[in-house]
Order: structure tokens, then sequence, then C-alpha cells
């Protein structure tokens, strides 16, 4: 099931990495302390994470200047004779809705959840399909600047027999790839965020992981086990978390019914990524503070806000897969409040936010 939710988005994304005009490109030999693509990523960087050969460069946009859409740098980096691509990304908050793209939180309904980055670093990984995945990480800062860097890492593998899926060293490229990206765009945007220690462990591939049962889940689905009882009548019984922790700017929890297959998605974005989420959706709107699809069920919303962050978190609920495929399983009104009720308040609470308004 994962493979067939995910075949589009990998050709879309390759699209996206190579768009914008590019305004220079170089290649890259020799000495592994060179800074490339304007100072925000290490040769020494680059090559763990694109391999050992000679490495290419194509710088994007306007460089150190903040552009309309709160873009500061994005660099492709090409590596092993173009079987590996990384497209780096660095934003203020206005960069949100571009950020929840690239990071494919555009599309919260479908088995792409995400993972914490570990070391306490305010970041997920997010793998699609076998070739690609997604390192996010959200800066808060402390300075007269902006008041958030948002970096992202796109890493895509080609020609290759390696995939993200089965690789946990590969996965661990990509997490610290990003972390090294955070610390260089924290010093040189002056951002003085906290940050992460280093990463000893790959982030998980939640869609992989064995679904625990409803009644016992864990992690971001622990609140769940309350709705176990009337999950069943939807045919719900078991689910896959990821670690819950206050660092991620982004949860998930999937919901599996009894022959295997994820049915629904339990999402939260925090921060700029809760903001930017509405001008980033593909299908899914979410309007005012909380509410319902009636005309194509399967998707719901609820928004909660968060003092102690000066912004909102966006809970979300949807059936996995698009309107029209067959066999996509919805449940009622009343079930997916309960839902939104028993993620949303946990989460919440969790990142310091009042408890969400509900459908």
């Amino acid at each position: 099931m994962l493979k067939r939710k995910h075949l589009a988005y990998c050709a879309a994304v390759l699209v996206l990495c190579s768009a914008g005009m590019i305004v220079g490109f170089q290649k890259w030999m020799g000495k592994d302390n060179r800074s490339l693509c304007g100072g925000i990523i290490r040769e020494d960087a680059a090559k763990d994470l694109l391999g050992d050969e000679e490495l290419q460069t194509e710088r994007v946009g306007n460089g150190g200047s903040i552009g309309s859409q709160g873009r500061l740098a994005e660099c492709k980096v090409i590596g092993e004779g173009g079987r590996r691509l990384a497209t780096i990304s660095i934003g203020t908050a206005a960069s949100a809705p571009g950020v929840v793209t690239q990071s494919g939180h555009n599309r919260l309904d479908t088995t792409s959840a995400s993972a914490p980055l570990g070391g306490e670093w305010p970041g997920v990984l997010t793998v699609e399909g076998a070739t690609l995945a997604r390192a996010t990480t959200v800066l808060e800062c402390h300075s007269e600047g902006p008041d958030h860097l948002l970096v992202n890492v796109n890493s895509t593998l080609a020609d290759t027999d390696t995939y993200f899926t089965k690789s946990s060293q590969e996965r661990l490229r990509v997490a610290r790839a990003a972390t090294i990206v955070s610390k260089q765009a924290d010093r040189k945007w002056g951002c003085h965020a906290k940050l992460g220690k280093a990463i000893e462990q790959a982030p998980a591939v939640p869609a992989l992981n064995d679904p625990k049962p409803l009644s016992s889940a864990t992690g971001t689905c622990r609140s769940l086990r309350r709705v176990a009882p009337a999950a069943k009548a939807f045919g719900i019984t078991r689910a896959v978390g990821t670690a819950s922790t206050t660092e991620s700017p982004t949860q998930d929890c999937l919901l599996v019914n009894a022959k295997g297959e994820e049915v629904y998605r339990l999402s939260a974005l925090h921060g700029p990524l809760a903001k930017g989420f509405p001008a980033a959706r593909i299908i899914a709107h979410v309007p005012g503070e909380a509410g319902r699809d009636e005309d194509t069920p399967g998707w719901a919303w609820s928004k909660a806000q968060c003092p102690s962050t000066r912004s909102a978190s966006l809970f979300t609920a949807a059936s996995i897969g698009f309107p029209n495929d067959e066999g996509r399983l919805t449940v009622d009104g009343d079930f997916e409040r309960e839902l939104l009720d028993a993620f949303g308040s946990d989460l919440a609470k969790q990142h310091g936010c009042e408890p969400p308004a509900l459908p």
C-alpha cells in the first residue's frame, strides 16, 4: 500500500526540486572544508550525504537576502554521477507554505507519516516511497532577526539498489545532513536557536513499523486507547505511532484495520507549519477553528491556540487515499470528533496549547 500511494509523488517532487531560476553552477573537488551553496553546507557534509565523488551544485534563488516568499537560500547538490540528488532550502516563517510542500505535509491523507529526527532536534524525517526522504527542522530564533528559520533537505536516490525504506544508514545520513545545514543556517543568520545533539539512531519509517493494538497504543497514538471500543465498528483495530516529543514540528498516527491496511491518518502541525498549511494544501481546506468536509467525507480538522509559542497548532483526521479510491474508509462525524479530541487534546497539552476546538 505504501508504494501505491507514493509513486506519483516522487516524480512531482523532482519537478519541484528543479524549479526556479538557476543563478550559479559549480563543481567541487578537493578540500572537504569548503562551503557550498553560499555557505549553507560544508563539502564534507555534502559528500557524506551524496557520496565521495565529484559534487555538482546549482544555486537557486537570491542567495542571502529575503525573497518574496521568505526564502533565504536554496541549492541543489548532485553526487555519484547523478545517482544522488539533494535539494536544500532555508527560509523564514514566511516560507512555511513552501516548506509544507517540500516536506510532503501538504497531503495528509497518505501513509507518509513523519518521525522525529532524534537528538532533541526540532525536526522530522519523512520517507515517501523507497527513494525519497525529506528532513525538516523548524528553528525558533532568539534574536532581532527572523523569528524562525525553516530548513528542508530533500534527498532522492536514482539508479541505485539502495532504498530509504530498507537502509537505516541512508536515513541517518539525511537526518545528520539536515542538522549540519541547520547549524550553518543558525550561525549565518544569527538565529541563536536551541539546537539538538548528535543523532545516533536513524529515524523510523512509521508505515513500516508493526502496528500495536489500539487499546495499548503508544507514542503519538497513546491517547487513542480510549476510542478503541468505538473504532471496532469501523474495522479499526490497531495503530502505528512514533516517539512523542515536544520538539517535533509535525506528529502522526496511522490507524490500521484488521487486514493490516493503513486506513486513517491523524496529523498535528505546529508553529509556522500549521500556519503555512492552508496555503500549501492540495485538496484539504481548513477554514475557521474546526470543521468536517461533508461533501467529501474523510477529512476533518481542529485548531488549538498556543500562547506559549504565539501561534496555533493544527490537528487533522484524514482517510488515506484519494476521494474516489474504491474501498476508501470513511467514518461518521461523531467518531471523527472523538479522534480529534483524543489525539489533539493530548498533543496540544504537550506543546503548551489550549484544548483544540472541535467540529
